[in-house]
C-alpha cells in the first residue's frame, strides 16, 4: 500500500506491505453421503436471498453462473423457500445478533388465524397497539390454524388484543391477517431450558445432524451501539465463544464458516435509514466494520473447525446497495448522481448476490 502526493508521484511512501495466498479450489464431486448445511443470520438472511442463490449454484443447474448440479448437499432450518425446484432452510431474525442468540428466550405471540391465504416469512405485520411482528412459524390448513409471530427489533411489545387484525406494513403476503386469540409465549432457536442448545434445533429441522454452520452476523453489535469497537469486542468475542463453543461441543465434527462483514452504505444509506441519529455515522460504522472483522480473523486463526469466509472482500459496497437516482443539487435538476437507499441491506438483484458468491466459495473450500 502507497501514499502518492498529488503533484509529484515520485514522492511516494510505502504505508504497508502484505503477502497474500490465493487458494484456488475446484468444484467437488458430489458427496457420497447426505450433507447438512445450517444457514444463521439476521435481517439479511430472513427473505432468504443469499441462501437460494448460494443453494441454485450447488444443487441446481443453468442460470446465471451455471449451477452445478450436485447432489447430497441439503440447506437445512425452520425457515423455507424453494429455489429452482429445490427446497432450502436456513435460520434468521430481523435485529439479532451474537448476543441475541445467547440469551434468554425472546417474547413470541401465536395467533390463532383464519381466512389466510399467503403468509411470508420476511414480511412485518403491526397490531392495533402499533407493535410489529415477524412471523417466526406457520401451522396452517386451508387457510386455518396458527402462527407465531416474534417483535421487531425496537418495536413496543404490548401485549396485542385478545382478537383482532394485524396489518401487512412491508414485504409481501396477506394485507391484513384476522385472528380470535392469542397465546403468550417464548422462543429462541438455541436457548433450551437456561443454556445455549443446538441439539433441539438440530433434531427438529436439520435432519438430526448438522455438517457445516454458517454464520453472518455483526451488522447489529455495530449499528446499536455509538461505543468504539474495542468497549464492545470482548462482550461480543465471549458470545460468540459462547455460541460457537457449544456448537463444537455437541458437533465435533462440523465445520464453522464464520463471513466477515462488508461494509455499509457509501453513498448516503445511512442518512437515508437513520436521518440525524448516531447510527447515520457511515464512517464511524466502517470503521468498526474493518476492526469487527480483523477480530472474526483472529477467531478463526486460533479454532481450526472455524473457517473464514471473507465476504467482505468480494462485495462491491458502492454498487450492491439499493439506490436510485437523484439531482446533484438543488440548483441542478440536468445532472444526477446514484444515492442508496438503505444502510446495510443489499439489493436482491445483485448484492444478495454477491455475498452468496463468497459463501458458495467458502463452502467449496470447506468441502475439498
Amino acid at each position: 500500500v502507497q501514499k502518492y502526493s498529488n503533484i509529484d508521484s515520485s514522492f511516494a511512501e510505502t504505508i504497508a506491505t502484505k503477502q497474500v495466498t490465493l487458494k484456488t479450489v475446484n468444484v467437488p464431486s458430489s458427496p457420497v453421503s447426505e450433507k447438512h448445511i445450517l444457514c444463521i443470520g439476521d435481517s439479511t438472511i430472513v427473505g432468504g436471498d443469499y441462501v437460494k442463490e448460494i443453494a441454485r449454484r450447488i444443487s441446481g443447474t443453468g442460470g446465471t453462473p451455471d449451477g452445478d448440479g450436485l447432489s447430497n448437499i441439503k440447506f437445512m432450518g425452520r425457515l423455507h423457500k424453494t429455489v429452482s425446484g429445490i427446497d432450502v432452510g436456513y435460520e434468521g431474525f430481523s435485529g439479532w445478533s451474537w448476543s441475541t442468540y445467547v440469551s434468554s428466550a425472546a417474547k413470541a405471540i401465536r395467533f390463532y388465524v383464519s381466512g389466510v391465504s399467503s403468509l411470508n416469512f420476511e414480511a412485518v405485520y403491526q397490531d392495533g397497539n402499533g407493535c410489529k411482528y415477524n412471523i417466526s412459524e406457520i401451522n396452517v390448513t386451508s387457510g386455518t390454524g396458527n402462527i407465531r409471530c416474534l417483535y421487531v427489533m425496537g418495536s413496543a411489545t404490548t401485549t396485542p388484543a385478545s382478537s383482532g387484525t394485524l396489518t401487512r406494513i412491508s414485504g409481501s403476503g396477506d394485507a391484513t391477517i384476522t385472528y380470535s386469540s392469542i397465546d403468550v409465549e417464548e422462543y429462541s432457536p438455541f436457548y433450551v431450558n437456561g443454556s445455549v442448545d443446538f441439539e433441539t434445533y438440530v433434531d427438529e429441522y436439520c435432519g438430526e445432524t448438522v455438517d457445516y454452520v454458517l454464520f453472518s452476523l455483526g451488522t447489529n453489535t455495530i449499528v446499536n451501539s455509538n461505543a468504539e469497537f474495542s468497549t464492545i469486542k470482548d462482550t461480543m468475542l465471549s458470545n460468540m465463544d459462547t455460541l460457537i463453543g457449544k456448537l463444537h461441543e455437541q458437533y465435533p465434527s462440523a465445520v464453522v464458516l464464520l463471513c466477515t462483514l462488508q461494509k455499509g452504505s457509501m453513498r448516503g444509506g445511512f442518512g437515508y435509514n437513520f436521518g440525524t441519529a448516531y447510527n447515520a455515522n457511515g464512517n464511524f460504522y466502517n470503521r468498526k466494520v474493518y476492526q469487527m472483522n480483523q477480530a472474526y480473523m483472529e477467531f478463526a486463526s486460533t479454532r481450526s473447525y472455524v473457517k473464514l469466509v471473507d465476504v467482505s472482500g468480494e462485495f462491491d459496497t458502492l454498487y450492491c446497495y439499493p439506490h436510485s437516482e437523484k439531482d446533484v443539487n438543488v440548483r441542478d435538476s440536468t445532472d444526477k448522481e446514484l444515492a442508496d437507499t438503505n444502510f446495510g441491506h443489499p439489493s436482491s438483484t445483485i448484492g444478495y448476490k454477491m455475498m452468496a458468491d463468497a459463501m458458495y466459495r467458502g463452502i467449496y473450500g470447506a468441502l475439498a
